[in-house]
């Protein structure tokens, strides 16, 4: 576990719930709340959702919204990249959300004329970037449902 969500989670329980220890356990370093289990539910649900929220928004290389749109990734494929091996790795980077690597081998597929050509691609990007919102969303209620094991 990343012990920086770890102190967000615990920081989280601290504020809202009372802990409790003996001697032997504070000799521990362990610590008890007592909670309402739909209340406590809620609160994980919460910020398992926000956790994978701020991951999404945060790391570069796995945000769901694409710098480009999957139309614009093949036309540049096609159209620039002319070696196949070069071409069939943009792509894959593409599909795996690996945007900081696409920047950096091939800066030209996100600047110039070929960005947003038509009101169609505009559309389209706007649609993937929906889509991506929307599975984001999706992705943080199916954590919340697991965690309540249902």
């Amino acid at each position: 576990m990343n012990p920086e969500t770890l102190n967000r989670a615990q920081s989280l329980l601290a504020r809202k719930y009372v802990a409790r220890a003996d001697e032997r356990q504070k000799a521990m370093g362990l610590s008890y709340v007592t909670a309402e289990f739909n209340d406590l539910a809620a609160t994980v649900a919460q910020f398992a959702a926000s956790e994978i929220n701020n991951r999404a928004v945060n790391d570069n290389d796995t945000a769901a919204r694409p710098p480009i749109s999957a139309t614009q990734a093949i036309v540049f494929a096609v159209e620039k990249i002319e070696d196949h091996f070069d071409r069939l790795g943009f792509l894959r980077a593409w599909m795996h959300g690996e945007w900081t690597a696409l920047r950096d081998e091939w800066p030209e597929a996100f600047t110039g004329p070929q960005m947003f050509d038509s009101a169609a691609d505009a559309k389209i990007a706007d649609l993937e970037a929906k889509l991506a919102d929307a599975t984001k969303r999706i992705t943080a209620l199916r954590a919340a449902w697991r965690l309540l094991g249902e």
